[in-house]
């Protein structure tokens, strides 16, 4: 049984960076880089920046050994099991993903006409759960159990501005779960729709109270037994995607199986699912969606879900100008 703690950091944050680097074009490297708007290039300037901050937290999926039905779908950490009859499977990791993007035009003097740097990331791990459950010395740079891998430099790129370069301010927020849509009427037939549980009673009209509640079960407090709530449908229909997040081990979580490469890896996909909006979801901006004459009253799922590839940028959905090619490791 892994010894109960209050999480403190590892103190063995580690910069995970790579690419390109720092880029200057005609003209001395600007003091400081782009932070000082000073010299002779005037404008206008095209200016683009990209920042993402990821947090994460494990938690287990089980081999059932006997049919139970008070077993839940959504399963906590180690320390659990002894109340399961089952065993963990496999260790996942969740995360909560914010990706923004920022392009903008500037008539500020600088030192060069050109500049660009890359995006470069820390990991903050943690060494206990949200139990406080410890369990070992995590690697240098690993994921541990939980934590967060913040962006300390934003990409950034400096040019001279084009009459065809547009401004936009763009910002996703994603989670690897979502709260299962519930069906009303008959599928195909006008009046079907597919509305938002937000962890409410089988989500007819959805519910932003239940739904900031489940997101809390999810998150900070999910892996506390005795928050959980007792055995009922509703709680079903919060449905977890964290195998598709890079980082999963076999059985429970063991600092001794933690890899540094898991955080380049994490990084990588989450930066990639901002940019195409698949497998992760958000259910703030989750819409009933009823379908429509043209795809034969055919509801989508998705919306229902709050999937960022089913909502434009402007709506905080995906943002496809996200680029992973901007991110530094090394």
């Amino acid at each position: 049984m892994p010894q109960q703690l209050n999480p403190t950091p590892t103190n063995t944050s580690i910069a995970v960076s790579g690419g390109g680097g720092n880029t200057t074009t005609s003209g001395t490297i600007p003091r400081g880089g782009w932070t000082g708007a000073s010299g002779t290039f005037s404008g206008p300037h095209f200016i683009e920046e990209q920042s993402m901050h990821i947090d994460y937290w494990r938690d287990a999926s089980w081999t059932w050994n006997t049919l139970n039905p008070n077993d839940f779908s959504l399963s906590s950490s180690a320390p659990i099991i002894t109340n399961l009859s089952g065993s963990v499977a496999w260790s996942n990791v969740n995360v909560k993903v914010v990706g923004s993007v920022i392009r903008y035009k500037s008539d500020d003097l600088y030192g060069t006409s050109s500049f660009q740097q890359a995006q470069r990331f820390e990991v903050l791990s943690t060494s206990a759960d949200a139990q406080g459950y410890t369990y070992g010395a995590v690697p240098t740079g690993a994921l541990g159990p939980a934590g967060s891998i913040v962006t300390t430099q934003k990409f950034y790129s400096r040019r001279p501005w084009m009459s065809t370069d547009t401004s936009c301010s763009y910002t996703a927020e994603g989670y690897s779960y979502a709260f299962e849509p519930s069906g009303i009427g008959i599928m195909g037939q006008a009046g079907c729709a597919f509305v938002p549980n937000y962890g409410g009673p089988y989500g007819q009209g959805g519910d932003l109270q239940m739904h900031a509640i489940g997101l809390t079960y999810l998150t900070e407090l999910k892996e506390r037994e005795e928050l959980r709530p007792t055995w009922n449908p509703d709680w079903v229909w919060i449905v977890p995607y964290s195998w598709s997040v890079p980082g999963r081990l076999m059985g429970p979580y063991q600092a001794a199986n933690d890899q540094a490469y898991f955080v380049p890896q994490v990084v990588d996909w989450c930066g990639r699912m901002i940019q195409c909006g698949y497998s992760l979801y958000n259910g703030e901006i989750a819409t009933e969606d009823p379908g429509t004459a043209a795809n034969n009253y055919y509801p989508s799922t998705y919306i229902a879900r709050g999937a960022l590839h089913a909502f434009d940028a402007s709506a905080g959905g995906a943002i496809t100008e996200y680029d992973i090619n901007r991110h530094d490791f090394s």
